[in-house]
């Protein structure tokens, strides 16, 4: 079946159906064509028509078409892919400011390395002083262990003296006791011729036989002591034999005339003990009158105590009562003193208003006088008229008002003279309770005076009772003194005996008692030398300990302050610096810094320490060891510890550049980038000071990339590895590759955006303009195994949808209908799909 439909037109599909991974509406290349052929299309069913973009239809061979040009591709069958155009920058990568890091400067770095030498100095000196300390204790301690020993042999020479001192006393004991046997030898003569006066010399000799037994028990005791201490002194006593010969000769001499004396001694004793019994029995008496007169002598004082107690008593009650009746003669005459001010205010407002009322009084007076004077004239001459009649009333009335006003002066002179004689009354209530209190005063007064008399007699008499019995107390005293001084004399004169016999002992003990003094002394002499020694070798073990931890500290800050040493402080200038657009690489100065240079290395480190030896491990180290091998500097240096080799090759590192081969690296010595840079602007000028923490370079890596600003909705259509196609600004075009899709979103006059990095797959076509705008067409779907025809070979349909104008080997053009699938905007390619399309089908196009 044949028709010779008009064609409408064809024109490029808007939009629309998309094939899976939907296309999204983007600034698209549009191409619009007319035609005029008319086209009825139903579902599967084809028309035919004769070829509308011929020439003029022959006869008979259907209608005349358009006269448009045309042209004819084939349906291709291949991979097609989904492009949008979006706007770019065409630059380098890794765009980033160099800043030179903060960190411990020159100056604070000497500082510290000043602090520690001086630790270490006082170190030295705390040892010094020690080893000086100990070596004077030693000598002082020498010195006092030789006065000791010098002490102790005196000492021993003394108790050797000693112990011949009593062998000899021992030996005049023996004697004496030859001499009290004699004695009693005597005494029995003695007491056989005594006769009737026996019985009262038997007390006396039995109290001097009484005193013999005890001075041989006291004896016996010495002997017993002395024994004890002859036990331990006989060796010393062994020694002392050749001098004890010589004394013994001595003694001989000694012991006659002892006997003598001892003869005659006894004799006295016998005479004092007779006194001291005496004398004793006198005390006896006079203690016994001291006692009776002493109890006497109380019993009266005790009744005068009591008599002062009993005045003292009514003394302190009158006293109370006179603080009482003062206090309600003081409240009668307070509430007296109030009532007279009341009476006295009273009066005063009294009287003020009397005043006030006696004014008021005059004034009416006045005004009655003028007013009664004018309607008396007015009555002679006109008594009938108002004025007259005017005048009288007022006069009335000032006469009604006189009247009253006199009444209430009348009435406020006698309120005053009440009020005068309440003033009066309470005047005399005042006066009488003064008078009342007076005379209570008086009476208590006098009554507390009469009391403190009695006091005074009492205690007079207390005074006197005790002054009687101080002089019978003195005079009993006095009398038991007497007998008291003549007991003393007896005792003496025996205590002497005795004295007389101890005192060699004494002598020598008093001797030795001194060498144990000087012995002690010397002892705490050493004591005390080795306290005095012990404190110095403390304190100065303190200061060394104190040095040492002083010294301790001072190194941790010292490598706290090495650990971050810095280029950038102590007052540097720059001396060195890059041009824009000049090139760095690995091993290359970036610029200078007082004569040194700043060397960029390659890493993703941003080192926050210096390095040196002894640093703790980290990647910043393993990121050093790893350019200084790959420098040529080290031979397979790896890992992150700072090692020997380390060391050795930051010090070839160093000599290489021209730097002071320490063998450490202050923080900002050497900067990390990814890569080489390319220098886009230098920020300080040539010789200013470096400042810490300020930026320096600003660089970019050698890497091209496109950076493009893509909505933020689009995100999720575009990942990385999508191939793009990058139109340069010389319209010439390159494929790339996306490399990065962000993923923080940023808004601007533009809309809200993500930034998205592409990498050119051939930098080296994308010349080095930097920051140039191009487009990308980014790849967005791909379908394999597609029909591909021109988008311009879509026919649109009146009824809706698209077809293909097919041209038959007939010559005979059928309209196919077809559906799209994926648009390539760059290559202006469309997808299709139909029943009737197959690959090779000669199809038409407009002609260019």
């Amino acid at each position: 079946m044949s028709t010779t439909p008009t064609l409408t037109g064809v024109a490029r599909p808007p939009s629309g159906p998309q094939s899976a991974g939907s296309r999204r509406g983007r600034r698209r290349r549009f191409g619009y064509f007319g035609g005029g052929v008319a086209v009825l299309v139903v579902a599967g069913v084809v028309l035919v028509v004769t070829d509308p973009f011929s020439g003029p239809a022959k006869s008979g061979s259907g209608v005349a078409d358009n006269n448009y040009p045309i042209s004819y591709q084939t349906v291709k069958r291949g991979t097609i892919s989904s492009q949008v155009e979006e706007s770019g920058t065409l630059g380098y990568a890794g765009a980033t400011s160099i800043l030179l890091p903060s960190g411990t400067g020159t100056s604070t770095l000497q500082q510290a390395q000043q602090q520690l030498a001086s630790a270490e100095r006082a170190l030295s000196s705390a040892e010094a002083s020690l080893s000086t300390t100990l070596q004077s204790n030693a000598e002082s301690l020498a010195q006092a262990e030789q006065q000791v020993a010098a002490a102790e042999v005196t000492l021993a020479s003394d108790d050797l003296a000693l112990g011949t001192a009593r062998q000899s006393n021992s030996e005049a004991m023996v004697q004496a006791e030859q001499q009290v046997a004699s004695a009693r030898a005597s005494l029995a003569s003695d007491n056989a011729g005594l006769g009737t006066t026996g019985q009262s010399n038997s007390e006396a000799i039995a109290q001097a036989e009484a005193q013999v037994a005890a001075a041989r028990k006291t004896l016996a005791s010495d002997e017993a002591a002395l024994a004890t201490t002859e036990k331990s002194n006989d060796q010393a006593l062994a020694q002392a034999e050749a001098q004890a010969a010589s004394a013994i000769k001595t003694l001989a001499g000694d012991e006659a005339a002892l006997s003598t004396n001892r003869q005659a001694n006894s004799q006295a004793l016998t005479q004092a003990q007779a006194q001291v019994k005496s004398a004793r029995s006198t005390v006896a008496t006079d203690e016994a009158s001291l006692g009776s007169t002493l109890r006497a002598n109380s019993v009266a004082l005790a009744q005068a105590e009591a008599q002062v107690a009993t005045a003292r008593q009514s003394l302190e009650g009158d006293e109370k009562a006179l603080s009482t009746a003062n206090q309600s003669n003081s409240e009668a005459m307070d509430q007296a003193e109030q009532q007279l001010s009341t009476a006295k205010a009273t009066w005063a407002a009294d009287r003020t208003q009397l005043e006030t009322d006696q004014a008021t009084l005059s004034a009416e007076q006045q005004k009655e006088a003028v007013d009664c004077r004018s309607a008396g004239g007015a009555g002679a001459t006109t008594p009938t008229s108002g004025a007259s009649s005017g005048g009288s009333s007022a006069c009335a009335a000032d006469e009604a008002q006189v009247s009253t006003d006199q009444s209430t002066v009348s009435s406020d002179q006698t309120k005053v003279t009440s009020d005068e004689a309440g003033v009066v009354s309470a005047q005399q209530a005042v006066a009488k309770q003064k008078t009342t209190n007076t005379q209570a005063a008086q009476q208590a007064e006098a009554k507390v005076t009469a009391d403190q008399a009695a006091l005074t007699s009492a205690e007079q008499a207390v005074a006197a009772q005790e002054t009687t019995n101080t002089k019978g107390t003195q005079q009993a005293q006095a009398t038991v003194q007497q007998a008291q001084a003549a007991l003393v004399a007896a005792q003496q004169a025996v205590a002497k005996q005795k004295t007389t016999n101890t005192q060699a002992t004494q002598q020598a003990q008093a001797k030795v008692t001194a060498d144990q003094a000087a012995l002690t002394s010397a002892e705490q002499a050493v004591a005390k030398q080795k306290t005095t020694n012990a404190a110095a070798v403390r304190q100065a073990n303190d200061q060394i300990q104190a040095a040492k931890i002083s010294v301790d500290q001072d190194k941790a800050t010292l490598a706290k302050d090495e650990a971050s040493a810095a280029v950038s402080a102590g007052g540097n200038l720059y001396t060195e610096l890059p041009t824009s657009g000049q090139v760095i690489r690995r091993g290359q100065q970036l610029f200078g810094i007082g004569g040194n240079p700043v060397v960029l290395l390659y890493g993703d480190v941003t080192p926050a320490r210096a390095f040196l030896p002894g640093m703790p491990p980290g990647r910043d180290v393993a990121a050093l060891n790893a350019n200084l091998d790959a420098l040529g500097y080290a031979r397979e240096l790896k890992g992150g510890r700072f090692t020997p080799a380390t060391e050795k090759a930051v010090k070839a590192f160093q000599k290489a550049h021209g730097m002071a081969d320490t063998g450490q690296l202050p923080l900002g010595s050497v900067i990390f980038e990814p890569g080489a840079v390319r220098v886009t602007s230098v920020v300080p000028k040539l010789g200013s000071n470096v400042g810490a923490g300020q930026p320096v370079l600003d660089v970019t890596l050698l890497t091209r990339q496109v950076n493009i600003s893509l909505d933020a909705a689009q995100q999720s259509e575009v990942k990385v590895g999508d191939k793009v196609s990058i139109v340069l600004p010389d319209n010439s075009t390159t494929p790339g590759v996306v490399s990065s899709v962000g993923k923080v979103a940023s808004t601007s006059s533009n809309g809200t955006t993500i930034t998205v990095l592409v990498t050119p797959t051939n930098p080296a076509a994308t010349g080095t303009l930097d920051s140039a705008p191009v487009n990308v067409w980014i790849t967005e779907a791909s379908a394999p195994n597609a029909y591909i025809v021109p988008v311009d070979a879509l026919v649109a349909l009146s009824s809706g949808g698209y077809a293909l104008e097919v041209a038959g080997a007939n010559g005979v053009h059928t309209l196919e209908a077809v559906s799209l699938g994926l648009f390539d905007d760059a290559d202006g390619l469309v997808q299709v799909n139909g029943p009737q399309v197959r690959a090779g089908q000669k199809i038409v196009v407009p002609a260019p």
